[in-house]
């Protein structure tokens, strides 16, 4: 029973400041905290910096498609889709006019 009042009565006791710090092992958790933190970011440094050598290292494996199409084949995609969206604008104008009417 006295082993349950000890307990209590230490458990009731105030500790603050860097004893606490110290008590709890406050700082070791922050240095291994900040090397963690430290490791990882150093980790994502180095993988960026080797991004593009690695993408230039595999667009030799796997070259790029080139899509070779005529300019007149793009000029008149462009020319029909645009006149597709004149037509819908059109459409959608005269739609709502005559709602309102």
């Amino acid at each position: 029973m006295s082993g349950w009042i000890f307990f209590a009565e230490t458990a009731t006791k105030a500790v603050s400041g860097f004893r606490n710090i110290k008590e709890q092992n406050g700082v070791n958790i922050s240095i291994t905290g900040m090397l963690i933190v430290f490791v990882v970011l150093s980790l994502i440094s180095v993988l960026l910096t080797a991004l593009p050598h690695v993408v230039a290292k595999l667009d030799e494996i796997f070259p790029p498609v080139q899509h070779h199409t005529p300019l007149e084949a793009r000029a008149s995609s462009n020319n029909e889709e645009e006149t597709a969206l004149a037509a819908i604008g059109f459409v959608l104008h005269t739609q709502v006019a005559q709602t309102r009417d």
